[in-house]
């Protein structure tokens, strides 16, 4: 395999034969003669801006990314919204799985949706239904969050035992990807996905934390999911990357281990410590988990 470096030199270069080709072309279909002479830099920069122009003309501007200016007054907003709600007397920042960036919630501050709770017999903290992973209704009397375990699953034999074939049935990821669909599963990744600009900072971290595989084993599941959710174009591979992946290894780790939504999130943003088979305290005796709190949730806060 041959690769080949685009530099921003030779970029400049292929756009201005671009440019001419496109330019020829249009000369011939309009029968316009054109004399023969060598172009300036400054019209070849104009010809691209022009051809650049009617390329994306018809292209939504919220297609584009944000400008750091954009991204930084879109922090300030989230981060005001963020600490008004919390004071809030039910507020969605209560919530077990907030402080871990797991929160169903999180990346809608501010509304004021209508989510039934559970409330941990050992903690005494709540939680989403959803964020629990409960879809309908709780028939047992008591709920344990988790709070109490003394130490994390050790993932790490059974991520390089695991045959990707073998981690969920075809039928259970088809099943997943409906439920995202229809609402019955709801999380926040698939926001996230359909709204680019919000929340720029979760969605980085959400990105580092996507699988447990290693590289070859995540090809795999790639390479699997594109022939279980086949669909044409780059948006649907971006889809299958930012939702589906993570989704998958969350179901995964729920069924293997017998976690909650919130524990096996816990563990898919912790990755490092799960693929190393770290044995590590998931919680205090008083039932608040010295390891959750996200840093990126203080660090907003401190610089605003």
């Amino acid at each position: 395999m041959h690769i080949i470096i685009i530099t921003p030199h030779r970029l400049c270069a292929i756009n201005a034969l671009l440019s001419l080709f496109i330019l020829a072309a249009e000369n011939e279909v309009t029968k316009t003669n054109v004399q023969e002479e060598s172009l300036t830099m400054t019209q070849c920069r104009t010809l691209r801006r022009y051809h650049a122009a009617k390329m994306i003309k018809d292209i939504p501007e919220t297609a584009f990314p944000l400008t750091k200016s954009q991204s930084e007054d879109l922090e300030k907003q989230e981060t005001r919204l963020t600490r008004a709600e919390k004071n809030l007397p039910e507020s969605n920042c209560q919530c077990i799985a907030w402080c871990m960036s797991a929160c169903i919630v999180q990346a809608v501050p501010g509304t004021s949706l209508d989510y039934k709770w559970l409330k941990c017999k050992q903690c005494k903290k709540w939680i989403h239904f959803h964020c629990a992973g409960i879809v309908g209704e709780w028939a047992d009397k008591d709920f344990d969050c988790g709070c109490n375990k003394v130490v994390q699953p050790n993932i790490k034999e059974s991520l390089e035992s695991i045959e990707v074939d073998n981690m969920l049935t075809d039928q259970e990821i088809e099943d997943m990807e409906q439920n995202l669909r229809d609402g019955k599963l709801l999380s926040n990744r698939v926001y996230l996905h359909h709204n680019k600009g919000v929340y720029p900072g979760l969605k980085t971290m959400y990105a580092t934390h996507n699988t447990l595989l290693d590289e070859i084993k995540t090809a795999e599941m790639m390479n699997r999911l594109k022939n279980i959710l086949p669909a044409p174009g780059t948006q649907h591979k971006t889809y299958l990357e930012e939702v589906i992946l993570p989704e998958v290894t969350i179901l995964w780790l729920r069924k293997t281990f017998g976690l909650w939504r919130h524990e096996a999130e816990r563990i898919l943003l912790k990755g490092e410590d799960a693929r190393s088979g770290a044995e590590k305290p998931t919680s205090s005796p008083a039932g608040q988990d010295p390891t959750d709190t996200t840093e990126y949730w203080q660090n907003r806060n401190a610089e605003s």
